[in-house]
């Protein structure tokens, strides 16, 4: 009887070890500029802006490759992309101008900063 359980322990720790070797399948939902974002074709090393990538939107399923860098597949093509330049499906989307924000002052932070032109464009 031990031995069965010990095949069964067995069995579990290899299936574990299966689930830790496997990527992550990650969803790209948004491109914040897709005529600035890189991309690079993998076959031939072409560096190429999103929005040149003909029928390319998303959302891409893409999976992490190192060097902080998402790799995915289009039309028989591998692409590599840079991780942030996209908005992952479990993720709030980027911020990319200042009036989709809310200004914060913490009253522990003695540093001040600002930036010229900074909030100028918004309409309030």
């Amino acid at each position: 009887m031990w031995k069965t359980g010990l095949k069964r322990l067995g069995a579990g720790w290899i299936a574990l070890l299966c689930l830790g070797v496997q990527a992550k399948t990650l969803t790209v939902v948004q491109v914040a500029s897709p005529e600035f974002v890189e991309v690079i074709r993998l076959s031939d090393g072409a560096d190429l802006w999103w929005s040149d990538v003909d029928g390319l939107q998303p959302p891409v399923r893409a999976a992490s490759v190192p060097g902080d860098r998402l790799r995915f597949r289009f039309r028989g093509e591998q692409y590599e992309i840079d991780r942030a330049d996209v908005t992952l499906s479990d993720e709030d989307a980027l911020v990319v101008d200042a009036c989709g924000t809310v200004p914060v002052s913490l009253p522990y932070d003695h540093k001040q900063a600002s930036v010229k032109g900074a909030g100028e464009g918004c309409g309030k």
